[in-house]
């Protein structure tokens, strides 16, 4: 079943290029709880981190992201928003730094570990401490 606007969300201030932020696709507690993610559980994952600043309250984040499981997946990545002014900043690091790619899982936003306080983390800081996970070879 393909992903759907009732199901995406920008995290970034309010709209980004007409999709509205929105917690769509957010389940209940109760379904959140009896769920067990076996992509965590894996052993070709890699758990990362990165800080992301915001210039201001209308700057976006740049980042479309899909809500599964009480996670975020990452689905899109801007170029003018601040995720991909901080993949910029961490690959001209020696050595190069972790980067927010598309179809990472964002973990945690500033310790908030669920999909709806994550978005709401994202649309009202500046600084963002995005945790992230990655699967596969080679990372």
């Amino acid at each position: 079943m393909g992903a759907g606007l009732s199901d995406i969300s920008c995290c970034c201030a309010d709209k980004d290029d007409g999709l509205e932020v929105t917690a769509a696709g957010v389940h209940s507690a109760m379904e959140t709880a009896r769920y067990n993610d076996e992509r965590f559980q894996e052993a070709t994952q890699r758990k990362m981190s990165m800080l992301v600043v915001k210039r201001d309250a209308k700057d976006p984040l740049g980042m479309d992201v899909r809500h599964v499981r009480a996670r975020l997946v990452v689905i899109a990545i801007r170029p003018e928003g601040a995720v991909h002014r901080a993949n910029i900043a961490a690959q001209s690091r020696q050595p190069p730094g972790d980067e927010i790619k598309v179809n990472d899982t964002i973990v945690e936003v500033n310790g908030k570990e669920t999909d709806p306080e994550m978005v709401k983390e994202c649309q009202n800081s500046l600084q963002l401490n995005i945790t992230f996970v990655r699967r596969g070879q080679g990372y």
